[in-house]
């Protein structure tokens, strides 16, 4: 039988209104809540807890009203695909607190991809992600170049955003940093770099080839992540890569793994063992 232990918590309330970009009300908006509260302690340190609530939908005046646990609670407003949020950072219990959200008109970014001689570059994956405030996996936004290198992408979410792209036989561009205003756009050429590699051996704890041990690489701020498996053995080669730096994480089938960083492609003779794993 296991034992389990029940908090009762007396909640808080929080109500607003949801308005776009221009203060008319949005009706019929999603809500999301996220209480963050002190969790369980270890060694004295108390460890946080995110807490995802209900969702609920702005009524025909854009207001809408939450019961929540109190702490810190972030809310999300999306209609649509645009999305506004906000946080209260000390939500009380058994008190009523406001908050209105803004969902802002959406900009948009399109631009061309070019190769390192500046050749325009079909079929480049094109991705472009929210670096400020809260985001949600919709946020995030993917597309293909047209035959000429073109792209645009509409509805981005206004603020510090990362734009990056990738090809076959390149290496990925690494992340391009812009701020995109609301209702505005944003006009950038992505250039691809020179493809390099990286590649080396993955030991156990005993030191003896891993074999089929994931391994990917990182860049800061990067959603590409070129990926790729130790042979029998424990030899990886990882292609397509720009010029980092990179952080090259080897992933145990047991759940452990390793990482080295700042590897700066071409790099040969690495070495990750398991005998440093997390």
């Amino acid at each position: 039988i296991s034992n389990y232990e029940v908090r009762v918590v007396a909640t808080a309330t929080i109500e607003g209104k949801v308005v776009n970009a221009t203060g008319k009300p949005v009706i019929g908006a999603e809500l999301e809540f996220r209480s963050k509260t002190d969790g369980r302690s270890i060694k004295g340190n108390s460890i946080p807890t995110w807490t995802r609530l209900r969702p609920t939908i702005s009524d025909d005046n854009g207001d809408y009203e939450m019961e929540v646990i109190p702490g810190q609670v972030t809310i999300t407003a999306r209609d649509g695909e645009s999305s506004g949020s906000g946080t209260i950072a000390a939500v009380t219990s058994r008190r009523t607190h406001h908050l209105d959200i803004k969902i802002p008109i959406g900009a948009s970014v399109r631009g061309t991809v070019v190769t390192p001689d500046g050749r325009s570059v079909a079929d480049a994956t094109v991705q472009v992600s929210p670096l400020s405030g809260v985001a949600s996996s919709k946020d995030h936004k993917t597309t293909y170049t047209d035959e000429q290198g073109r792209f645009e992408l509409t509805n981005v979410r206004p603020g510090r955003i990362s734009i990056e792209a990738s090809a076959t036989g390149f290496g990925a561009s690494g992340p391009s940093l812009r701020t995109v205003a609301s209702s505005a756009s944003t006009e950038i050429v992505v250039r691809l770099a020179r493809a390099r590699t990286a590649s080396g051996r993955v030991t156990d704890r005993d030191g003896r080839p891993l074999v089929d041990a994931y391994v990917k690489a990182f860049t800061r701020g990067s959603r590409q992540l070129p990926t790729t498996m130790t042979n029998s053995g424990g030899e990886f080669t990882l292609t397509d890569l720009g010029p980092g730096p990179y952080e090259i994480v080897a992933y145990h089938p047991d759940g452990s793994k390793v990482r080295i960083r700042g590897i700066r492609p071409p790099a040969d003779g690495l070495d990750i063992s398991f005998e440093k794993a997390d």
